[in-house]
């Protein structure tokens, strides 16, 4: 492992001024960077770049580069760079060795005057045994960035075991902050093997987040694809890292659901968290979203990068080719593996779930038996990509799901959070989200690989309950601004109710997410872990300040869940809202609420789970982390590394850390205790014991960096064991309400005001204590977003039967008060109840609800300690003049008149600018205390007469016109004039805080007079008043009774005010009615009877101070530095306002700076801060400071932005010590903005004269300076200023410049250039060098910074400012002239003219760029410009590519410095211009011509005088070194006439020994000049070398949008002309034709069964070369195949166009019909072999694939035996055989090498996810040249010419024929051959069946006959007659 530890740099002031810099290391082409240092001349990283060496270790060769680089600058701005030889680092292993200051050098090898600070250290490559090896182990590589393995692995081991250079300093991230910044995505699909499917044509379907993109269709199972997408964010950091890029492999012949062959998901924060912010060759493990039991379903190679402004991309092709390594497998976190789980999730139930429909309003008006709860809540929870939902439960705020949720996950998961969403609505409709929560996995479960000997655990939660947050109920309806803490982008503002979860870790894994019941068995045994306990939350309001001008009625709410929610009608009414107030205006420019000695208080008691076992050790490990914290903060600060310093510091950090680690927890009660609080307490005993024992084991004398080391090691992981996830209680929240409206609030995590008795150490850090709250906006957009409200609070929180521990914490008072307002109104000038309208007699303070005195109900345990008393509230009273010094009065005289009559006095003669009657002018008295300055007079300046009238007309029923016009016309019947005057404070009278005081009758015991009682308005719903005025015709007054606890009780009685006071309800449909009308009246969401009742009538409670206590507040405002103008000038005019409680002054203005000195104070005296002074010591309140562009009392002023300072506070003058000015930071939109220097105390006024001791500083100039002690020390020093010129000045106003100079300003003095007359012919200064003389502060950290300022001298005097910029430290620029001697050394001032060749080898995307609209292919072409020359190839373009290859050369002439800087730009060439700009790059001519390294021409490897390799430079070798020795000052070199020998700065060089073998090509010069060329080389100066520089774009700046690779020489035309330029011709590819015979196949499988049920294939053979799909051939068909055997003697000729360099293919064709320009693509020369079973009546039948990459192939088998799936899988070792890496290696062949290759392939089906051999295929391959085919014709198949080698007809069987072609034969073939003795048999059996037949048939008639014989009977009828015949003869 190699570590560099960067830890600083320092930057010129020349170079630049107060960059954003970064630093990219480089060691064997791979580049680690640090995060961005902003707006620092002086950087500090302190960051450890690694890189893991693993069976490589260092040599003496080895190095490392360091490159200080400026990412904002356009063109890649490099500060310069280093290389360090890691020699002396690898003969020292383990130790660190400092590098400091560095010096960096420019590309031409000059120094740049900026130094880096190093620290290099090397650990060898240990082997360690591996048991059971992983292959596929990607979620180490994902999750854990390879910064930070060190700082989490290092053990804590004993001192003797740790080197004493081992450094592990951790890497902080890139704080990327909250705001939208730009952002790229890209995704490169390079290729994809073994692919489960057969036959497939893959498509790979690319989602960056909710964009698609899709690959080119490709053939086969290893498609080949090279293609890049990007789309560029302008997102927040958090939200985009939470997406997703999911890459699809598609087969675009399937059915479009059954397409999908693979798919990987990866987080975008994932790969920017990667080393270089990218996953470079990496091989993505598929597998099937729903059937994770098939396993891997192939694998697909990736190029993943993200980018954001500044960083830089990797160079995928300096990537080490680790192709066959398996730690290049990234495999996701769901597919199945040794190490699945199952993660379960209980959702058993939910409470307060807000009733968030849309049409509640409505029924709500209806009875509540008849609806019940509108809300239908469901729960979805989200991991890994994974969505289920549980079931709805309808209209229920309380449901009961009692269902298990259960994901497949694998350990380590690369996913970590966990997201619950409340959901209301149908689960197949739409849903409304109510709320969401979030669990993290880390902070349930342990590793245990952080610190050895610690066992870790699952993930484990619960069961209690998760606290759901979301936005306001009331803005849900109302086009909600809190959607997105609604949706959980942000925190969430309200609490949203509280689900009851537990989470398990089932170690048996599943194959997907399923949704079940949970048994009635484990819902029961839940409730042991659900007792209640009543808790009490107390806050005391002690002020509330900076708010805006409203002139609403303000007060506070303060809740805890839904207890002491206003708004929710599920809870008893509590006092937990403070009562309305006023805002009053501060004399200068904000506002507060008058509060003072009477301080409001709330009190709210709920029911909660007991968790103080919880809070009480989170608070425990909180203090032991900050106080561990501190102590290394101090351990840091030391800057001598050893010393009594260090001892005592050490000493102390571990002191105290070994007492805190020895600190018990509190007891756990086993009953209730979760499996999640039995192992934390586990591993925070151990983890806490083996800190202490580590920390007793090291001693102060160890190194200063191993001790700072340690602590952070502890401190980190003290860190990682204090989440506690189990506090099931919601957050305190406190509502800023303007007149009922909720317009801001704060979010107060309950373990910060717990109370516990365990101890001071587990109770809250601020429980008790008054704290400062800022209070966050509603709907605060960007801009300038004033703070709403700023709170000091005194909150506690803790369980009521502690509750006696709060009175121990309040410092007043407690009072509580029943209140009610008596309304009256005057009729005919008499006071009276009638017509009040809607306003009851008895109300509260708005007028709208009835509270009488005598329906008052008592709380229990309540007493009435008086009677009802009239107490005026004055705070309510306060007027809008309050603490203003000058007020403008104003009153309008109204005339009217009939058509054609005079003007006489209206109805209303005086009235306001609305119209209602005021006092006439006369009548009006000036108040006591006021001056009228200005007596009444017309106000004349604005559209009025010369009178001062203004004229209208009145249209019925309105009383006055609603237009006003300044011209007379006699249709006019009204008309009126403005009077006003003007009158001041009297100063001379009593002070503001005195009149204050005697209003509101502060720390007065005296009653109030009968007078005084009654408040009176003109109308209700206006401001009331205390005296009486004419127009006033509504008075109120306010009734109190005081309450009083009836009984004592351990319990405080404020938390026992549980419900309303109770009120009269037969009003309650009045009430009703007179809502329903405000809402039709005014459109706003109607509030029911019930919530006015609720929130109106709870008691008041107040904290009454008796005495106050005056302080005084002195703030030192130096300077502010580095603030952030408006973009529409440079410099500003800042004041600050600086506001302090219940006061707020500004600063003078400071005109023209940015760097504002105002050297000023500001004194806030008698400031009233009620309660106990060293309570305020301990937390103070803070001072605000707002910085604005603008005068100090002007309105139209530009934010620059804000700082909170905490003074020191002073309690004992006699022991005050004057602050020193700190710097403090300025922030503006979450985003530094400068910083201030600055110091605040707090003075404790206790008004006995010991102040005047302290008097204020001293006055100057109308304000109060800082005095000597604060104000830094100054001594005269002089400032030396070397100015050259002005260069690169850009158009101002849309002017160019034309004379400028500059102007050099510091510590309030400047001096100033001669103007530069003519800026276009001479940039440079007349004069060069100036003095200037300043007073600087000795401290560095006070000195000012030089301002440089360019003015441009133009016409009629105008002189803008047109660029400025500052010189920051301007210590590191202190010499003393007496000690050095030094005196500056000016080069001579001369404008060059000079010839430029310029020569562009290559532009690279390396892969990527953007351009607009959407990332695709471009047809680039090269603009150059220098100076007013452009030279550009437009027509020459290069179609369709993102990789072009231009090699072409550029001549330009040029003169320097006016045309200095060539622009080298690529353009997208569209037929229609303009063309859109791919991005650029800037060269600095000047620079390299300047340059004492030769950067103007690189020099050669060697001297030669012809060849391609010819000298260039104008000048030899010989006089280039005889130059250089001369500007170097050295000695001329001696070289012998020969050129054998050569004397050079001492060192003696023989020719033999530099060329000990000379080459055979005759080209090298003379032995002389070969020999100075020698000695050029060892000088350091630049080499021949091709620039790499990176293209950047206006339109994303920052993110390089490609790489262009080119050098730049630069000649003199002094000089003569340079020698011919290197010919750079892209080389062309070498024409290739591939001859394939197909001889035989063997084994095929057989697809088919004839009608004898064997098995036969029509085997035919296909192939073609990767990209050529169209171009396929195949051999004729061997039908009726029976054994697998095929004989085709069958040639395919394929031609190719071969780059043997580069190794792939070049194809030139045009993409679509209507393409203009043909697209040329890079493949690899792969041939595709297929063999297929024909079919006639249905398609072909797939049977085995062979793909061979022709420059990587494996050797063929010699016999069919021999060949096996092996051959093919690179990997037949360890590995699995689905894998496509090897561990062992085959010999593989090139046929490009070898030429000729015949024998027997494979070819491969896949089956079960396993390769299996389909068929065997004999082969012979044959590459010959262009040259070669044409001496060796062949023709395809077996067509003319047949030679070279003759292909015979094949000798197949005779049963190999198509059926239908031949009849007989089939008949012959197919029946006679194989059945003909079956036939024979078969007429056989016919023949006898005939006759056996025939015999049947005539068997019957045969036997008649033999039994009847017929002709027997005629026989013997012949017989007898010849018997009787001779009987009659006889007879006779």
């Amino acid at each position: 492992m190699l570590r560099v530890v960067v830890l600083s740099a320092h930057i010129a002031p020349e170079s630049a001024d107060r960059p954003d810099t970064c630093v990219v290391a480089n060691f064997r082409d791979f580049e680690r960077r640090t995060r961005v240092v902003q707006k620092e001349q002086d950087p500090i990283w302190n960051e450890t770049l690694v890189w893991y060496l693993d069976a490589q270790p260092l040599d003496s060769s080895s190095y490392v580069t360091v490159e200080l680089l400026d990412w904002i600058s356009q063109g890649e701005r490099s500060f310069g760079a280093a290389s360090f030889s890691l020699a002396s680092v690898a003969e020292r292993p383990k130790v660190f060795i400092t590098i400091k200051d560095q010096a960096l050098r420019d590309s031409s090898l000059e120094a740049t005057g900026n130094t880096i600070t190093l620290k290099i250290a090397f650990t060898p490559f240990e082997v360690k045994p591996i048991q059971q090896p992983k292959k596929f182990e990607c979620s180490k590589f994902v999750c854990c960035p390879v910064h930070a393995k060190d700082s989490e692995q290092e053990e804590l081991v004993p001192r003797d075991r740790i080197g004493a250079g081992e450094i592990p300093l951790p890497t902080p991230k890139r704080d990327l902050g909250n705001k939208k910044q730009v952002f790229q995505v890209r995704v490169g699909i390079i290729e994809c093997r073994q692919l489960q499917e057969n036959n497939v044509k893959p498509v790979v379907k690319v989602s960056i987040a909710d964009h698609v993109f899709r690959t080119r269709i490709r053939f086969g199972n290893n498609p080949f694809y090279d293609e890049t997408f990007v789309q560029n964010f302008n997102e927040i950091p958090s939200q985009l890292f939470e997406e997703y890029i999911t890459i699809q492999v598609m087969n675009s012949k399937a059915l479009r659901a059954d397409s999908l062959i693979g798919v990987f998901k990866i987080e975008i924060g994932l790969v920017y968290e990667s080393p270089g912010h990218a996953l470079i060759a990496k091989w993505l493990t598929l597998y099937h979203p729903t059937q994770l039991h098939t396993g891997l379903r192939g694998y697909v190679k990736v190029n993943l990068c993200v980018l954001g402004a500044g960083d830089r991309a990797p160079d995928a092709e300096k990537v080490a080719a680790t192709e066959e390594l398996e730690n290049n497998i990234l495999k996701s976190a769901v597919m199945p593996a040794a190490r699945m789980i199952t993660l379960q999730i209980y959702i058993y139930r939910a409470e307060d779930m807000p009733q968030m429909s849309e049409g509640i309003a409505y029924f709500r008006t209806l009875p509540e038996d008849l609806f019940g709860d509108y809300v239908d809540p469901s729960v979805e929870v989200n991991f890994a990509g994974r969505s289920l939902r549980t079931k709805v439960v309808y209209g229920d705020a309380n449901p009961h799901w009692n269902q298990l949720m259960s994901f497949p996950m694998q350990l380590p998961s690369m996913c970590d959070l966990v997201k619950f969403t409340v959901l209301d609505g149908d689960q197949y409709g739409t849903s409304d989200i109510l709320g969401t929560a979030f669990l993290s996995l880390s902070q349930i479960s342990y590793t245990g690989a952080k610190v050895s000997d610690l066992s870790g655990f699952l993930p484990c939660f619960g069961p209690t309950f998760l606290t759901i947050y979301g936005s306001p109920s009331e803005f849900v309806s109302q086009g909600d601004p809190f959607a997105k803490q609604r949706l959980g982008s942000d925190d969430g503002v309200d609490y949203r109710g509280r689900i009851l979860v537990e989470v398990n870790t089932n170690k048996e894994a599943i194959p997907n997410q399923t949704v079940e019941s949970i048994p009635d068995e484990m819902v029961k045994r839940i409730e042991r872990y659900l007792p209640r306990h009543q808790y009490g939350l107390c806050a005391v309001f002690y002020s509330a300040t900076m708010l805006t001008n409203t002139k609403e009625l303000i007060q506070f709410e303060v809740s805890i869940g839904n207890y002491g929610n206003t708004l929710d009608e599920t809870c008893k009414p509590l006092p937990s809202t403070t009562q309305y107030s006023h805002a009053v205006y501060d004399g200068h420019r904000y506002y507060y609420l008058p509060w003072y000695d009477t301080k409001p208080m709330v009190a709210v008691s709920s029911f909660w789970e007991d968790v103080t076992y919880r809070i009480a050790c989170f608070n425990t490990l909180q203090v032991v982390h900050g106080r561990l914290k501190r102590n290394l903060d101090a351990l840091k600060a030391i800057r001598v590394a050893t010393g009594p310093t260090t001892d005592v510091a050490w000493n102390r950090l571990q002191k105290e850390l070994t007492e805190d680690c020895k600190k018990s927890f509190p007891a756990l009660d086993m009953h209730t205790a979760t499996v999640l609080d039995q192992q934390m307490q586990k591993l925070r005993t151990q983890l806490l014991q083996k800190i202490a024992r580590a920390a007793i084991s090291l001693r102060s004398t160890d190194p200063l960096q191993k001790l700072i080391a340690k602590a952070e090691n502890w401190l980190n992981l003290i860190a990682s064991i204090i989440p506690e996830t189990q506090i099931s209680l919601p957050d305190v929240v406190i509502w800023m309400l303007c007149d009922d409206t909720r317009v801001a609030y704060a979010r107060v995590k309950p373990h910060k005001i717990m109370f516990s008795k365990a101890g001071p150490y587990a109770k809250g850090r601020l429980c008790g204590k008054t704290q400062t709250i800022f209070l966050k906006g509603a709907q605060s957009k960007g801009g300038y977003t004033p703070i709403p409200a700023l709170l000091r609070v005194r909150m506690w929180l803790g369980r009521l039967a502690d509750s006696a521990e709060w009175m121990k914490c309040c410092e007043g008072n407690i009072v509580v008060y029943a209140e009610t307002y008596e309304n009256q109104r005057k009729m005919h000038g008499i006071w009276g109840t009638k017509d009040l309208m809607d306003h009851p007699n008895f109300s509260d303070v708005t007028g709208q609800v009835s509270l009488p005195k005598d329906q008052f109900r008592l709380p229990n345990g309540w007493k009435w300690d008086g009677d009802w008393t009239v107490e005026p509230q004055r705070r309510l009273l306060l007027d809008t003049e309050t603490n203003h010094t000058e007020v403008l009065e104003e009153v309008y005289e109204n005339q009217i008149r009939k058509p054609g009559r005079t003007w006489k006095l209206a109805t209303i003669p005086y009235s306001d600018m609305r119209g209602a009657p005021a006092l006439a002018k006369g009548e009006m008295v000036c108040p006591s205390g006021w001056n009228v300055v200005e007596d009444w007079k017309v106000e004349l300046n604005r559209a009025v007469d010369d009178a001062g009238w203004e004229y209208g007309v009145v249209i019925p029923p309105a009383e006055m016109p609603r237009a006003w016009i300044a011209a007379e016309k006699t249709y006019h019947t009204h008309r009126r004039r403005r009077w006003f005057r003007k009158r001041c404070r009297n100063l001379d009278s009593a002070s503001r805080e005195e009149l204050m005081s005697t209003f509101l009758k502060l720390h007065s015991k005296k009653k109030a007079d009968e007078e005084e009682v009654w408040e009176y308005a003109s109308l209700y719903g206006w401001k009331f008043h205390l005296e009486r005025r004419p127009n006033d015709v509504i008075r109120r007054r306010c009734w109190r009774r005081k309450l009083a606890p009836s009984v004592p009780s351990r319990v405080v009685p404020i938390f026992l005010l549980e419900g309303s006071l109770g009120m009269e309800l037969q009003g309650l449909e009045k009430i009703k009615q007179r809502l329903t009308v405000k809402k039709q009246e005014e459109k706003v969401v109607e509030q029911t009877p019930s919530q006015n009742l609720l929130k109106m009538n709870t008691p008041l409670l107040f904290c009454v101070f008796k005495h106050p206590v005056y302080y005084q507040l002195r703030c030192y405002i130096y300077q502010a530095r580095d603030l952030v103008g408006s973009g529409t000038k440079g410099s500003a005019d800042p004041v600050a306002h600086v506001s302090f409680l219940h006061m707020s002054q500004c600063t003078k203005a400071i005109s023209g700076t940015l760097h504002p000195c105002w050297d000023e104070t500001l004194l806030f005296e008698n400031i009233l801060i009620y309660g106990d002074p060293r309570g305020t010591e301990q937390n103070p309140p803070v001072v605000a400071l707002e910085f604005f562009d603008g005068p100090a009392g002007g309105h139209s002023e530009f934010f620059m932005g804000r700082t909170l300072c905490s003074p020191t506070v002073c309690l004992d003058l006699s022991q005050r010590r004057l602050p020193r000015l700190y710097r403090h930071a300025i922030l503006r939109e979450q985003a530094e903005a400068g910083h201030l220097l600055a110091a605040f105390e707090l003075l404790l006024d206790k008004k006995d004269g010991s102040m005047g001791k302290h008097p204020p500083p001293p006055w100057m100039d109308g304000i109060y300076t800082i005095p000597k002690g604060i104000r830094p020390i100054l001594r005269l020093m002089a400032i030396e200023i070397l100015a050259w010129g002005l260069r690169n000045m850009k158009n101002y106003n849309l002017l160019a410049i034309s004379s400028p100079n500059l102007q050099i300003e510091c510590g309030g003095d400047y001096i100033q250039t001669p103007p530069i007359k003519n800026l276009q012919e001479n940039p440079n200064f007349l004069i060069n060098v100036y003095l200037m003389k300043v007073y600087l502060p000795i401290d560095d950290d006070y000195a000012p910074p030089i301002e440089l300022k360019v003015v441009d001298h133009r016409e009629f005097g105008y002189k803008p400012v047109v660029g400025q910029a500052t010189i920051r430290a301007v210590s590191q620029y202190f010499c003393d002239p007496w000690e050095e001697g030094k005196s500056h050394n000016l080069p001579t001032r001369a404008i060059s003219k000079l010839k430029m060749k310029e020569r562009l080898s290559k532009v690279i995307q390396k892969p990527w760029w953007w351009r607009v609209p959407k990332p695709q292919k471009c047809d680039p072409y090269i603009k150059i410009k220098l100076g007013k020359k452009k030279i550009g190839d437009r027509e020459e373009y290069i179609p369709n590519t993102l990789q072009p290859i231009f090699g072409r050369t550029y001549e330009l002439s040029c003169s320097i410095p006016v045309e200095k800087d060539l622009k080298i730009s690529l353009f997208d060439f569209d037929i229609f211009p303009p063309d859109d700009l791919i991005g650029d790059t800037i060269i600095d001519l000047e620079n390299r011509l300047m340059s004492h390294y030769g950067a103007n021409c690189g020099l050669p490897q060697t001297y030669c005088v012809s060849g391609p390799s010819q000298w260039r430079d104008q000048v030899p070798p010989t006089e280039l070194l005889a130059n250089y020795a001369f500007l170097k000052n050295m000695p001329p070199p001696e070289i012998s006439d020969n050129g054998s020998k050569a004397v050079f700065l001492g060192k003696a060089y023989q020719l033999s020994n530099l060329e000990p073998k000379m080459p055979s090509h005759g080209l090298l010069g003379p032995a002389k000049e070969r020999m100075a060329l020698h000695i050029l080389h060892t000088c350091r100066l630049v080499p021949e070398h091709i620039e790499t520089r990176t293209l950047y774009s206006s339109i994303q700046p920052g993110i390089e949008q490609g790489k262009v690779q080119m050098w730049v020489d630069v000649f003199p035309e002094s000089l003569g002309e340079p020698g011919p330029p290197f010919d750079i011709t892209p080389r062309n590819p070498k024409r290739y034709e591939l001859r394939c015979i197909i001889w035989n196949t063997k084994d095929v499988d057989l697809e088919d069964t004839n009608i004898f049920g064997d098995r036969m294939s029509d085997i035919y053979v296909k192939g073609w070369l990767e990209g050529l799909e169209e171009e396929k051939q195949k051999t004729d068909i061997h039908y009726r195949s029976l054994t697998g055997d095929g004989n085709f003697n069958w040639r395919f000729i394929f031609t190719m166009d071969y780059m043997p360099m580069e190794q792939i293919c070049i194809l030139t064709k045009k993409q679509h019909f209507w393409s203009l320009d043909e697209t040329m693509h890079k493949v690899p020369p792969k041939l595709i072999i297929q063999i297929w079973d024909n079919d006639k009546f249905s398609a072909d039948d797939f049977l085995g694939i062979l793909e061979l990459n022709l420059t990587s192939m494996p050797p063929p088998a010699k016999r069919p035996q021999q060949c096996t799936v092996k051959m093919l899988l690179e990997d037949h070792g360890r590995a699995s055989p689905s894998s496509p890496f090897r561990h062992r290696k085959q010999k593989r062949t090139s046929l490009f090498v070898q030429k000729n290759m015949r024998g027997w392939w494979p070819c491969i089906v896949w089956e079960d996810d396993k390769p299996r051999v389909s068929g065997k295929v004999e082969m012979t391959l044959e590459l010959l040249t262009d040259k070669e085919a044409e001496e060796r014709p062949a023709g395809k198949g077996r067509d003319e010419p047949n030679m070279n080698p003759f292909l015979k007809v094949p000798e197949r069987p005779e049963t190999s024929f198509l059926w239908f072609t031949a009849p007989l034969k089939s008949l012959r073939f197919v029946i006679w051959q194989k059945s003909k003795w079956k036939i024979l048999i078969f007429f056989c059996i016919v023949l006898l069946f005939f006759l056996f037949c025939a015999f049947i048939y005539s068997a019957p008639g045969y036997l008649a006959m033999k039994l009847i014989n017929p002709m027997k009977e005629i026989h013997f009828n012949r017989r007898p007659r010849k018997r009787k015949h001779k009987a009659k003869k006889k007879h006779t």
